[in-house]
Parts: structure tokens; sequence; C-alpha cells
């Protein structure tokens, strides 16, 4: 996988702003105070800031959380997508052979690499598959693509470089040697998902606060 939860982090957008001059000279001799000048100014220009930043803390925490359940799910498309990516780089193959199981019907095709080391979606185009088997498999399947789910198996030559069952029992057996191992669990994760959590109720009361000046 090549975002981690902790990788994860919410940046609020800044509007343009043209320093005066007394502001510069201002940070330059205490940069710590106009910082927090500024921050102030910034989050009393508008009742709405603060309720869009406390959105984006949220929305950080869910997409953590949610990242790191496919992370735990060994069974999730994206390890298997990984699995065959990795076994595709292995290689300088421009094709290899692609067993496939879709809609209970079994076929091997040669299938351009290419296509097949993309990441961003778990289907693969029939129009990738080499032309002189595209027919066969036109014939089974009709237009209709594959994906990740349907492989059972990739040869290159005679070496078989990707099994769905091994390679699934490789990833549970693994996971279940790491927890084993993990005598103090790491608290990155669920520390920053609490720091987040944190920051939106402090963001909260700082709202609240923001708006009841202003009422006044």
């Amino acid at each position: 996988m090549g975002k981690k939860p902790e990788d994860i982090v919410y940046s609020p957008t800044l509007y343009d702003h043209d320093f005066k001059q007394e502001e510069i000279f201002r940070y330059i001799i205490d940069p710590e105070s106009e910082v927090k000048s500024q921050a102030n100014k910034y989050l009393n220009s508008d009742d709405h800031i603060l309720e869009a930043m406390k959105y984006g803390l949220m929305h950080e925490t869910a997409t953590r959380e949610a990242l790191q359940d496919i992370i735990d799910d060994k069974t999730h498309m994206a390890h298997k997508q990984r699995d065959i990516i990795d076994a595709i780089k292995t290689t300088e193959a421009k094709t290899v052979r692609v067993t496939i199981d879709k809609d209970n019907k079994e076929l091997t095709f040669r299938n351009d690499t290419r296509s097949m080391a993309r990441t961003g979606s778990n289907e693969y185009y029939a129009w990738d598959i080499i032309a002189s088997d595209r027919s066969k498999y036109k014939e089974l399947y009709g237009h209709d693509n594959y994906g990740v789910k349907d492989i059972v198996k990739i040869n290159y030559g005679k070496k078989e470089i990707y099994n769905r069952e091994i390679n699934q029992r490789n990833r549970e057996k693994l996971s279940s040697e790491s927890l084993k191992k993990e005598v103090c669990p790491s608290p990155s994760l669920s520390a920053e998902i609490h720091d987040a959590n944190a920051a939106s109720s402090a963001l909260d009361n700082d709202f609240g606060s923001v708006r009841s000046n202003q009422e006044r």
C-alpha cells in the first residue's frame, strides 16, 4: 500500500493575504506573537471558517479509519491488486498468461503487462488482451471487462508469478505472525485519531466562542 493512515493530514486552505509593512516588522521582532495575531484575525474573519476546519478534521479522521480498515482486511481487493502489480514488476515481460474464473467459466489468455501494472482501478480492459486471444474471451464473456477478483493465476513463461489462493494464505500467515510479535501495539493511529478528535472538539469550542463574541 502506497499511503499509510498517518500520511493523511488535514491542511486548511488559507486565503491569499498581502502582508503590510508593519506586520512584517512585527513578525521579524516577535514571530510567535505575530503568527498568533494573524491566526486569530483569520479565524475571526468569517464565522464559516472554523466550521469548515472542523469538518475537514472529521473527514481526515474518517479517511484514516477507512484506510486502516482496508489495511487490516487481508481479503480486500486492494491487497490482491498490489500482489498482482508486484508480481508483474518482477518480470520484464511485455505479456503474461492470465487465467481467470469469471461467471463460472475459466479461460487462459495472454495480456499486456503495462495495463496490469497500473493502479487506480480493480478492472482490466478486454482490449488489452492480445488480439489472437481476444476472440476466445469475447465468445465467453462478451465485451465485459474482467477484475482483480476474477484472476486465478498469472504465468510468465513456465513460471507462476501469482496465485490467488497461495497469495491469500501468505498474507493471512504474515498478518498472524505480526500479531503474535506485537507485544506493545503501536499507538500511532489511535493517538493521531484521538488528536484529530480533540482538535475537532477544540474547534467546536472556538467556533462557539467566536460566534458569541460576534453576536455581542
